[in-house]
């Protein structure tokens, strides 16, 4: 069984003057990255693949998770389509992902990540801040579908 977990970046930092790709974590969103990804790696959600926005803040909550699966930094593929990505784009990105890949991590915002996600569950979903979702599912990354899903919220591990 495949396994699939869609991840809306954590908390962003609203008080700086900078443009919006380069908007960083605040506190708050430093601390929920890692603690979202230990409940994860406890439940056995470890990547093979990390897949994420490159947008500072998506690629600092990939980063924080990251080191808690001790998944190499420099193997994030960051795919520009998923900064601001529709639903379309982080269905190809899996549509791209390796055969062999058996858990892969899609990183990215809203409303693309919330779409996506309702998408493929069936379920209207608005995922907060560093809220993943994840899929377990049968077939190839082409045709995945979902047997079954939870919804993991930072502010509730």
């Amino acid at each position: 069984m495949k396994k699939l977990v869609v991840v809306r970046h954590a908390k962003a930092d609203w008080g700086n003057d900078v443009k919006d790709f380069d908007r960083p974590l605040n506190k708050r969103g430093m601390k929920d990255a890692p603690r979202v990804a230990r409940y994860l790696s406890e439940k056995g959600f470890s990547p093979d693949l990390m897949v994420t926005s490159p947008a500072c803040r998506a690629l600092s909550t990939s980063e924080a998770m990251a080191e808690v699966f001790d998944y190499p930094i420099e193997r994030l593929e960051k795919n520009p389509a998923l900064y601001l990505g529709a639903p379309s784009d982080l269905a190809e990105a899996m549509d791209f992902t390796p055969a062999d890949v058996n858990t892969l991590y899609l990183v990215a915002h809203n409303p693309g990540v919330s779409h996506f996600a309702s998408s493929l569950t069936g379920n209207h979903m608005v995922l907060s801040t560093c809220c993943a979702v994840i899929c377990e599912g049968e077939g190839a990354w082409t045709d995945f579908r979902v047997v079954n899903w939870e919804m993991v919220r930072a502010r509730d591990v």
